[in-house]
């Protein structure tokens, strides 16, 4: 499923008249688990992280997803896990089952702000993909995308045909953050992030 998913998400990004270009190594599939963090301002977001990232991550991703048609089979049986933000509780139960996955070696992709900026300018991070990094020393995976925003924004339904720049910044490994805090490592993440996607 995950490689017929990529080549879906590079169809579908064509099909909507993108671009994808992609700046930046990717790292070290040896090095794994990692953590992809990204600017989170469209509902291309999906295909372009599916595009760019090659390895097969579990994610993180809102519930009412799952009660899309088509999309919501897709991404349930691909392994996405389902949150409820607005219930503290199964928000952390959530949480919890990604960092089994990521202790047991699988990478992870989640949107640090928790849902789609609301004018393309980058929202503050919430806490939880910094603390699931601390428990199981993931290196963290900067993404910055530039030109999503353009191509379809929240509350319109328009796709302006156009150039996503995707950059890919360097790793933030335990080494880096082994003695920062949770907050000091969700705002260097923030800056690293912010700096990728050119605000």
């Amino acid at each position: 499923l995950h490689s017929l998913l990529r080549k879906t998400s590079w169809l579908i990004l064509r099909a909507s008249g993108q671009c994808l270009r992609i700046h930046g190594p990717l790292p070290d599939p040896k090095g794994r688990p990692y953590i992809y963090i990204f600017n989170h301002c469209s509902i291309l977001d999906a295909f372009i992280v599916c595009a760019v990232v090659p390895e097969y991550c579990r994610a993180i991703g809102k519930i009412e997803q799952f009660s899309w048609p088509f999309w919501g089979t897709i991404i349930r049986r691909y392994g996405v896990i389902p949150v409820e933000r607005d219930r503290l509780k199964p928000a952390l139960a959530s949480l919890e089952l990604a960092q089994t996955y990521i202790a047991a070696r699988q990478s992870l992709i989640i949107a640090p702000e928790g849902t789609r900026s609301p004018d393309g300018k980058l929202q503050t991070f919430k806490k939880g993909a910094f603390h699931m990094a601390k428990n199981t020393k993931a290196s963290l995976i900067p993404l910055g995308f530039h030109g999503a925003y353009q191509a379809k924004h929240k509350g319109s339904w328009v796709i302006t045909p156009g150039r996503i720049d995707a950059y890919i910044g360097t790793p933030i490994c335990p080494e880096i953050y082994s003695e920062m805090t949770v907050d000091q490592l969700r705002d260097y993440a923030f800056g690293q992030v912010k700096r990728l996607a050119g605000q």
